[in-house]
């Protein structure tokens, strides 16, 4: 059976539902569009890093907005990567990128084959944007590929606005669902809201959170038993002047980063995203394992009481994600279709990614029980790699505490974090990643897993002979692209090697030159 469209009713408000609202309206001819929603703030309010071009991507080209303007309305700072600090055990720091140089890009050889003869290098050497990220000297021209810090609630005023002013198909409904109508076979014709309105429509968007609300049944998946934390609290800390005797607490703290920095702690992990007038942080935990009232004790500690407890709000949740988001007429966006946690700002990703797929699939104002089978089975797949990703974090981790004793306890691999450790033991050439429609290829698992710790056998091809001469033709490459007045920390380290050859006094991250 054929469904036709043309009208739309959004369910909640929030991140998801506003952008569900915009890119329908955006992308679909002749609609009319619906948000059913009485809270103007984001109620979770979390995510507010984003990953690689995604975003940047859907609002200067998916919308069309004005970059210049978009950026100064969500008060947004380029984020050049995610520094893990003290991952795997204390002192250690892991730097997540989003571009991963090429050891010989025409025989398609990462630079982990090539240094796999080089044991005494250092990945994160060979990552330029580390040492300039952490000088506080990036310019967006630099990076090739780049993500954004976007304070959420804003960039719900900015299209809630625009909306309001640019489309007259468009109504935006201050209030609750109270009932809900249907057909025998599930299918929703209408809705009841608190003031007495009755709302119908042809198809309906689920962004109401963990309640889920239009779903009936829904066909949960579980992931208790392949996640560590279940909750957060979550504020927001002034600049101030001065500099911070914490590790990359932001080392001054007068100006936002180009990254996100997320420390391990005792209890967890923190985060850390600079936006241009206020860090937005909090603290991730496991609530069996640390109460909420200490978790609040340690937090303020940690920012040496910059920050106000009484204004902390926990955030609990449980891990899953809905095997089949949309049914019937139904679609969940957001955290009504699942939930990992916050972990590789895969919040705001997800998000967006069910949005433009489910744009697409319904380009024609129409559906079948085959468009929605194909919706589900892509979404299925994007949450599985991602949480299998977000997963391996916390594997050989050193650390001490309930909490990490308690992750080495029940950590399991999955079938894709067996295949790339056995690449890493195997002497060929590191595998190609296959897997489409997903975040995290394999260049990211790569990334983390030679800073985490794992072993990495020598590569036959390529030889070692190879590997040198790709990693000294990487380096003139890169001595190329650097600014003297930007890069001058990356271009001294560079010359270093160039001039001292591999294997001798290079310098590494934390060491004094």
């Amino acid at each position: 059976m054929i469904n036709k469209l043309n009208k739309f009713v959004i369910v909640g408000g929030g991140t998801s539902g506003w952008c569900s609202a915009i890119a329908l309206l955006k992308k679909i001819e002749n609609i009319e569009v619906v948000v059913v929603d009485k809270e103007e703030d984001d109620q979770i309010g979390v995510g507010e890093a984003t990953i690689l071009n995604g975003f940047d991507h859907f609002m200067t080209e998916y919308c069309g907005f004005p970059e210049l303007n978009w950026k100064i309305e969500l008060d947004a700072v380029p984020k050049a990567g995610i520094l893990f600090s003290d991952w795997g055990k204390e002192g250690n720091e892991i730097w997540h990128p989003f571009v991963f140089p090429m050891a010989d890009p025409e025989q398609n050889i990462s630079m982990v084959d090539a240094l796999s003869h080089f044991p005494e290098l250092n990945y994160k050497d060979y990552l330029p944007l580390y040492y300039s990220a952490l000088d506080n000297r990036v310019d967006v021209a630099d990076m090739g590929a780049y993500a954004w810090h976007i304070d959420c609630l804003k960039l719900i005023r900015y299209f809630e606005k625009y909306i309001k002013k640019t489309y007259p198909n468009f109504t935006h409904i201050r209030s609750t669902v109270k009932n809900i109508n249907r057909l025998e076979d599930g299918t929703i014709t209408s809705l009841v809201c608190d003031d007495g309105q009755t709302i119908d429509g042809d198809f309906f968007v689920d962004c109401s959170g963990f309640k889920s609300i239009l779903k009936e049944n829904r066909d949960t998946v579980s992931l208790k038993d392949r996640l560590f934390v279940d909750t957060a609290i979550a504020g927001h800390v002034q600049y101030a002047d001065g500099f911070s005797h914490k590790k990359h607490a932001f080392q001054q703290y007068n100006q936002p980063w180009p990254f996100v920095e997320c420390p391990a702690v005792e209890h967890g992990w923190i985060w850390k995203i600079p936006l241009k007038s206020r860090i937005g942080t909090g603290m991730v935990f496991n609530r069996n394992i640390t109460d909420i009232e200490e978790a609040k004790d340690y937090f303020v500690n940690y920012w040496d009481n910059r920050i106000d407890r009484d204004k902390l709000r926990p955030i609990p949740w449980s891990p899953y994600y809905d095997r089949n988001p949309w049914h019937k007429n139904v679609v969940s966006i957001g955290l009504s279709s699942g939930f990992i946690e916050p972990l590789e700002s895969t919040g705001v990703a997800l998000i967006l990614g069910g949005v433009t797929n489910f744009i697409k699939i319904i380009q024609g104002k129409y559906f079948d029980d085959f468009t929605s089978d194909l919706y589900n089975t892509q979404v299925r797949h994007v949450f599985e790699t991602c949480v299998d990703f977000v997963s391996m974090h916390y594997n050989l981790s050193e650390r001490n505490g309930k909490f990490w004793d308690y992750v080495r306890s029940v950590w399991k691999p999955s079938s894709y974090h067996e295949l790339m450790a056995n690449n890493f033991n195997s002497t060929n050439k590191s595998i190609s990643d296959t897997r489409q429609s997903t975040m995290f290829t394999e260049s990211n698992w790569q990334c983390w897993m030679t800073q985490l710790g794992y072993p990495l056998k020598p590569k036959v091809n390529p030889t070692k002979d190879h590997s040198n001469n790709c990693l000294k033709k990487w380096i003139d490459f890169s001595l190329q692209l650097t600014r003297t007045t930007e890069h001058t920390l990356l271009k001294d380290f560079l010359q270093n090697y160039k001039s001292t050859g591999f294997g001798t006094h290079y310098f590494s991250p934390g060491q004094k030159r």
